[in-house]
């Protein structure tokens, strides 16, 4: 049997008519705002809803936007729950964080609400929405905010300003975010109270936007008092950081006052000697109170001078070690003696300095680096690490504070938290002092890179210098390495090298322990060059090698918030 083609058109119809019926919305919605003369808004929401157990299954939810930046800096609005009801009886509900505001979540996450309609009436209260002119107040507010997740069939908002006074100017738009003047009806039913009334639908994302005036004097404006009160609100985050740079200021500043202060130099003069017993590494630690990489180079010519290993330079900025046979000439310093251990084994005499060995190099950096602490760290100078670690958690302390639900102008309160964070690694320097032994130490150290970096011409004014040979090159370039005066010691030598033999060959005479292009020979060696093109290249070979490959990734996060104009923003959906 066939159907009647009207037939079969009015079930298709009345099936989609039946479909939209059963679409979730809000059936109505209507908003009354009660201006008080202290300016706090009393609003009370009746917001019903169709309700088919789609998004709208334990309740609805309502956002209400706080926290606002504009072109005078950010302003925060309270907002207060007072009371929420559901079909006229009370319902639980949960007021949290959200964005830029709050938001008001309705409804037990273990009970859903039956399909169909229903009433929800929420009451608050909100503040610092009232904009004060010369002559008038205004206010400005969405009392439909455009953030809704379902479309408002009827939308009504009536505003009643304080008992006497009545409205100077009346706008309203309503539709779309940014549309013109209109969309809605205005109605003055007597003095001080006016009617929006909005009969066609807003789709999803649209809402409605007020603007009331009236005469100065209805509504009290905030005192000098307040408006300090307010500014310390709206700037929490800077005032928070501002207070925590000045604190942690303050501190490290009396832990320094405290600790960190170093003992007086003594007088400087020309050493010939370095201290006895201290290996050039250890002299660089002692000065600069902490361990690097030229340390680490200063070491391995030290071993190669004192017979314990070959530099062989292959081409420039590649370089391999070999152990000598019958070991070390001098005794080696216990730093040396831990970078040996890891440089070669029982089998092995020979290691390319590349990333192949990035292990064992990382190994005999950081058993260098111990080596050294052991024996100098808490003997010739402190870096006194409990002041700065205290210092440190304050830094933190300011800077979870001061983020943790962020309100303020961005750019200076990242000035302010930057410039607080440099304060770290400088007292983390500045705390660091010398022992009294460690000062005579660094003294006598003083007076020995004096005598190392002076010219030749400036030496008359020493007593009795050592004589320069190629032996006295070789012993103290370590020393001049770490003590960063290799290119001047070198240049003292280019004579004296140019002009040496070898005593059996009689050839240009050169180092057994370096072996590459770097070392010319004749009349073309120039010390200095040499000296300062070794120890540069060395130290970066060294600690890049240090270094296993690794791969990078990379991620993004982006996300944002946005309210309308005016107070009163924010939006709502079912949950």
């Amino acid at each position: 049997m066939r159907f009647p083609r009207t037939l079969l058109l009015a079930l298709v119809f009345a099936q989609a008519s039946q479909s939209a019926a059963a679409r979730e919305a809000i059936t109505r919605y209507e908003s009354e705002i009660e201006v008080r003369p202290s300016g706090v808004l009393d609003v009370h929401e009746t917001i019903e809803v169709r309700a088919e157990g789609r998004r709208i299954r334990h309740g609805i939810y309502r956002d209400f936007q706080t926290v606002y930046r504009g072109a005078d800096g950010p302003s925060r609005v309270g907002f207060r729950v007072l009371n929420v009801r559901l079909d006229g009886a009370p319902v639980a509900y949960r007021v949290r964080s959200a964005g830029l505001g709050r938001r008001l979540l309705i409804g037990d996450p273990d009970r859903f609400v039956t399909t169909g309609p229903h009433r929800y009436e929420i009451h608050f209260e909100s503040d610092r929405q009232i904009k004060f002119f010369p002559e008038r107040d205004e206010l400005l507010y969405q009392p439909i905010a455009y953030g809704w997740g379902f479309p408002i069939e009827k939308a009504r908002v009536t505003v009643t300003l304080p008992s006497g006074v009545d409205a100077q100017g009346v706008k309203v738009s309503a539709g779309r975010r940014g549309a013109g003047e209109g969309g809605a009806k205005i109605e003055r039913p007597r003095p001080g109270v006016i009617v929006f009334t909005r009969d066609a639908p807003l789709a999803p994302g649209e809402g409605m936007t007020i603007a009331v005036t009236w005469p100065r004097g209805a509504v009290a404006r905030p005192t000098r008092i307040d408006e300090l009160g307010y500014f310390v609100a709206d700037n929490r985050s800077l005032v928070i950081a501002v207070l925590g740079f000045l604190l942690v200021l303050a501190y490290y500043l009396w832990a320094w006052w405290r600790v960190g202060r170093d003992p007086e130099k003594g007088t400087i003069i020309a050493q010939y000697d370095p201290p006895a017993g201290l290996s050039p590494a250890a002299a660089r630690y002692v000065l600069r109170e902490g361990w690097d990489d030229t340390a680490f180079a200063a070491t391995i010519v030290s071993l190669a001078v004192k017979g314990a290993l070959e530099i062989v330079e292959e081409s420039d900025d590649e370089f391999r070690l070999e152990r000598r046979k019958g070991g070390p000439k001098e005794p080696l310093s216990r730093a040396e003696r831990a970078v040996m251990a890891w440089l070669f084994d029982a089998e092995e005499d020979t290691i390319a300095i590349d990333r192949k060995n990035a292990k064992i190099l990382a190994n005999a950096r950081v058993a260098h680096r111990k080596a050294l602490a052991r024996e100098h760290l808490g003997v010739h100078f402190r870096r006194n690490r409990g002041h700065f670690i205290v210092g440190l958690v304050l830094s933190a302390v300011v800077v979870l504070a001061s983020v943790y639900d962020f309100r303020g102008p961005m750019v200076e309160t990242v000035m302010v938290l930057a410039a607080m964070m440099l304060l770290n690694p400088l007292f983390a320097y500045l705390l660091k002092a010398p022992t009294m032994k460690g000062r005579r130490l660094m003294d006598h150290l003083e007076g020995f890179r004096l005598y190392l970096s002076v010219a030749e011409k400036d030496r008359l004014n020493f007593h009795n210098p050592p004589e320069r040979t190629p032996e006295l090159f070789e012993r103290y370039l370590p020393y001049a390495i770490a003590l960063g005066v290799e290119q001047a010691w070198g240049e003292q030598f280019d004579d004296v090298l140019k002009a040496a033999r070898d005593p059996e060959s009689g050839a240009a005479w050169q180092p057994g322990w370096y072996h590459g292009p770097r070392w010319y020979g004749g009349g073309a060696f120039y010390g200095g060059r040499f000296a300062g093109g070794l120890a540069a290249s060395m130290t970066t070979t060294f600690a890049a090698a240090a270094v296993p490959p690794s791969s990078t990734s990379s991620s993004g996060f982006s996300g944002g918030f946005s309210g309308g104009v005016g107070g009163g923003g924010g939006g709502g959906g079912g949950w």
